[in-house]
């Protein structure tokens, strides 16, 4: 029997971040503002513009007219349904 081969051993690299020469550099940090500031002022909300939705008069006639033609179908159909009943007795 043959030993196993042994495994290849890779140097590992160093990290760019940990090379040598490598140095941290801070990040500029905002100054707070004081306790006694004001606070910022937000501008004014628009006023809300809303689309138009009717002509005027004239929508009320027409949605009177359809309802009542639609109570009158609907009346239609309840007389000849009770009719189609009695019919069958």
């Amino acid at each position: 029997m043959t030993a196993a081969p042994t495994p290849v051993q890779t140097p590992t690299s160093t990290p760019v971040s940990e090379a040598a020469g490598a140095t941290a550099t801070p990040t500029p940090v905002s100054e707070a503002l004081p306790a006694t500031a004001t606070p910022p002022t937000t501008p004014a909300a628009l006023p809300q513009v809303l689309p138009k939705t009717g002509s005027g008069t004239g929508d009320g006639i027409l949605i009177g007219l359809l309802t009542v033609l639609g109570a009158m179908l609907a009346l239609l159909g309840m007389m000849l349904e009770l009719r189609r009943r009695s019919a069958t007795r």
